[in-house]
């Protein structure tokens, strides 16, 4: 199968959902799967490679615009994909997400499997700016993805229950998956933690 992720952010930009999707499109390039991240480039300084492969899974880094915050990184060109089954995008939230799924979604045959993430709730943002407009801008990305969605995902029992309330769709709920490491790894020894990082 021909499995496209999209999310804003991929290794070796660190963060949760950076991870998540890095586990899922290692996990399944492992199983045989032909698996493409499409991502920005923008919070990986230094990489000037637009496209590369890292542990058995493709990466494109397509030339975007950040503006002043993560779920604001827009991109500027098209992804240059056209033979794919599936798109698995992450974040209704994330612009780049949104806007690139669409653009996937218009140009394939593909099924689109989307995860929907803190649905409406900008609302109770502490920061002010974010709190008085990030309602808009959430209620507009969550209609947006609805609209050309095959199959809506959650990862919280909080956005299985706000999107049938408030939109009347039922969602599958399917949190991240916690790498087999974790469980059979060696425990780590805090003192030596401490040596290597300060």
């Amino acid at each position: 199968m021909k499995i496209v992720h999209v999310f804003h952010g991929y290794y070796p930009a660190l963060g949760g959902l950076e991870r998540a999707v890095q586990y899922l499109a290692e996990a399944q390039a492992e199983l045989g799967h032909e698996v493409t991240v499409v991502t920005s480039g923008i919070n990986v300084p230094g990489k000037s490679k637009k496209e590369e492969i890292i542990n058995g899974v493709r990466i494109i880094r397509l030339k975007s615009r950040k503006l002043f915050y993560n779920d604001l990184i827009i991109p500027l060109e098209e992804p240059p994909i056209e033979d794919i089954d599936a798109i698995h995008a992450h974040s209704q939230n994330s612009l780049f997400s949104l806007t690139t799924a669409e653009k996937l979604k218009k140009k394939t045959e593909a099924k689109l499997a989307f995860h929907f993430m803190a649905v409406d709730a900008f609302k109770d943002h502490p920061h002010f700016l974010i709190r008085l407009l990030g309602p808009y801008y959430g209620k507009r990305n969550t209609k947006r993805a609805l609209k050309i969605v095959d199959l809506p995902l959650v990862k919280s029992i909080r956005d299985l229950e706000v999107l049938k309330k408030t939109y009347g769709v039922h969602a599958e709920y399917l949190p991240d998956g916690v790498p087999e490491y974790f469980f059979t790894a060696k425990k780590a020894n805090p003192d030596e933690f401490r040596e290597k990082f300060g």
